[in-house]
């Protein structure tokens, strides 16, 4: 039976390519400017725009003479469409707004080997689905701070079905439809003026009692160290060493949890635990001689009836957390969504102090 239920990010934005976060709402030249309303506008005019795989830019061939180099360019541009057959496919349905935020649909779906839709009863009714990605429907809605928050932290929460996510889809095809309208707004300005765009940059999120659940109930089963050689400068130039552990006693799968505990801690406090302390902790865990080996870097690998074999690092903890929706998905309209999305919010123990406005979303739904 596929289950039903959603995924949470936080949201730090972007201008253009930058890196420094930028706020959501900005006070200039007498307007306030939202990101809500221009990711609804950008949205809106990309409605039931097909997307598939990654956004990719043709080769330009205008100037190339050399036909051995146009054949090569063309082999591998053919490559890449036959490629892009096989990846997911993904589009914005519908768009609308609640209080401040935005709420919006998207379909999403890989291809399969199917190539007709049966029906039991009738057989004129049967349809050729041969390179018809099959979609189904998720929601998604992005909560904004408001304008004083003391941090610029929006959070989006998307819907999981099975354990398909569209939020790395909608990351990544929201950046090329900003920076594709820029580009356009230039041309048609013949160059001229300046047209930005910004982008979102999403990080998984899950609340503590979602974390101390999974991580007593997930077994330990891999630990993996790495150290990494300097180059002259001093910067890391590459791996020298690595190592791959199975954690198989009750002593090492106790110590382990603890240590996963010790990074969650952290990360909730606001701190940061470098990937050199981690990884020495863990060393210890496989023995003094280990330890001495100087490992600088360490992830886990956990197993889980729910989710999987998930790997874990001390910035990557909370990207398998999917918050289970309490009835079945077809019991829950958008209200009810937007509820548990809100109910989940206010429990997460979040390091920043963001403020949100809830003013015209539905209550929290357990």
């Amino acid at each position: 039976m596929v289950s039903y239920g959603f995924r949470l990010y936080t949201v730090s934005l972007r201008l253009r390519d930058g890196r420094k976060p930028v706020p959501f709402v900005e006070n200039g030249d007498g307007s306030l400017w939202r990101y809500s309303d221009y990711l609804f506008k950008l949205l809106s005019e990309n409605r039931n725009r097909r997307e598939q795989g990654k956004p990719h830019v043709p080769p330009d061939l205008d100037g190339i003479d050399d036909p051995v180099e146009l054949t090569r360019i063309e082999a591998e541009e053919a490559e890449r469409v036959a490629e892009r057959a096989n990846r997911p496919v993904f589009y914005v349905t519908d768009v609308s707004r609640w209080g401040s935020h935005t709420f919006f649909t998207i379909r999403y779906g890989s291809p399969g080997d199917h190539d007709i839709a049966t029906s039991v009863d009738d057989p004129s009714q049967d349809k050729q689905i041969r390179g018809l990605p099959p979609t189904r429907a998720y929601r998604a809605c992005l909560v904004t701070p408001v304008s004083d928050s003391p941090e610029d932290i929006g959070i989006l929460g998307v819907e999981v079905i099975g354990r398909a996510c569209p939020a790395n889809y909608l990351q990544m095809w929201t950046r090329w439809w900003a920076s594709e309208a820029s580009r356009a707004a230039l041309i048609a300005a013949d160059g001229e003026g300046d047209f930005p765009w910004w982008k979102m940059n999403l990080t998984a999120v899950g609340d503590d009692d979602t974390f101390k659940a999974y991580i007593q109930r997930a077994k330990p089963k891999e630990i993996r160290l790495t150290r990494q050689s300097s180059g002259t400068d001093g910067r890391p130039s590459g791996t020298d060493m690595r190592l791959t552990a199975d954690v198989t006693s009750d002593a090492a799968r106790r110590a382990v949890r603890q240590e996963i505990k010790r990074w969650k801690q952290a990360e909730v406090e606001g701190e940061s635990i470098s990937e050199t302390s981690a990884a020495e902790t863990v060393a210890a865990i496989l023995g003094s001689e280990v330890e001495a080996l100087d490992f600088d870097d360490v992830a886990i690998q956990l197993e889980d009836d729910e989710y999987g074999s998930r790997t874990l690092s001390p910035h990557h903890l909370s990207e398998v957390f999917t918050y289970r929706y309490a009835d079945d998905e077809r019991a829950l309209d958008d209200q009810g969504f937007l509820g548990a999305v809100r109910y989940s919010v206010e429990r997460l123990a979040l390091p920043h102090k963001a403020q949100y406005d809830w003013t015209g979303w539905p209550p929290p739904r357990r």
